[in-house]
């Protein structure tokens, strides 16, 4: 398990991710470049892919973000399956638990999303 970091360390660390993950992040081209907002997306587990940089709109939605990054990941998405296992984001382990339908400028404001982040795609359990 990753150790815990300050918030301050948190963010130097996503300001340093986020410079080498702009040269190098998958995303839809016709974003604009100040809209874009990236992250170093971890697969699930089961996947067995690596890390990959994406870029998503902070315009967005949690719920269409996952979809996009699933996309970006190439993992499975059927979170439009009732019975089926949801894809949620996980951000230092821990959930992201607001509603699919908040915007990703608000996670950003919160500070609960930074940008250049590290985030895990997985399945709830």
């Amino acid at each position: 398990p990753r150790k815990k970091l300050s918030l301050a360390a948190q963010k130097t660390a996503a300001k340093v991710q986020l410079m080498k993950l702009k040269m190098k992040s998958v995303g839809q081209g016709g974003l604009p470049e100040g809209e874009r907002v990236y992250f170093l997306v971890h697969p699930p587990q089961e996947s067995s892919r690596p890390a990959q940089g994406c870029f998503v709109s902070r315009n967005w939605s949690l719920g269409k973000t996952i979809d996009s990054l699933a996309d970006a990941t190439k993992t499975v998405n059927q979170n439009n399956v009732t019975a089926a296992r949801k894809l949620r984001l996980f951000r230092n382990g821990d959930m992201l638990s607001c509603p699919l339908d908040t915007p990703i400028s608000n996670l950003l404001e919160s500070e609960q999303l930074l940008n250049g982040d590290t985030l895990d795609l997985d399945y709830e359990t």
